[in-house]
């Protein structure tokens, strides 16, 4: 993702990589967190003089600008070493990555399902063809029972 304000800068060895403010050691998370917990611009820059006022609207342009959901970066090296086609890549990885983390419990069924855009038959087909037994507790039954009810 292209930074739309030159404000914004990111090096490798400054605060993981993450996007700072000015090549501050400030990342615009910080900026956003500061002002989730309540604090005004006004405050954040009596708090913090090494800030300037137009460092807001370039926080502000950067989340504008950042795609809705999240990019996984996965090297170029290690995509060329997958032995699968390119032109189903991404939607090979989204299967494998909503199935490991369904197994995990990190991911409901409705939600790992959603993951891989099918249906939540679809995807307990998907774990009984590779013999993983679907986790279903009273939480997935409220569901159902919520969902059949058109709830």
């Amino acid at each position: 993702m292209a930074n739309p304000n030159p404000r914004i800068t990111v090096e490798p060895g400054k605060m993981g990589g993450k996007p700072c403010i000015r090549g501050l050691r400030f990342t615009v998370y910080d900026v956003v967190s500061y002002l989730a917990s309540g604090m005004s611009e006004e405050e954040i820059l009596r708090d913090f003089p090494c800030l300037e006022k137009e460092d807001f609207l370039a926080v502000y342009e950067f989340f504008a600008s950042m795609p809705a959901g999240m990019t996984l970066n996965i090297p170029d090296s290690v995509l060329r070493g997958l032995r699968i086609p390119d032109g189903e890549v991404a939607q090979r990885l989204r299967i494998e990555l909503a199935i490991a983390l369904y197994v995990q419990g990190a991911l409901s069924l409705g939600k790992a399902a959603e993951l891989v855009d099918v249906s939540r038959l679809v995807f307990g087909e998907m774990l009984g063809q590779r013999g993983i037994a679907r986790h279903y507790g009273e939480a997935e039954l409220a569901q159902d029972v919520s969902h059949a009810r058109g709830e």
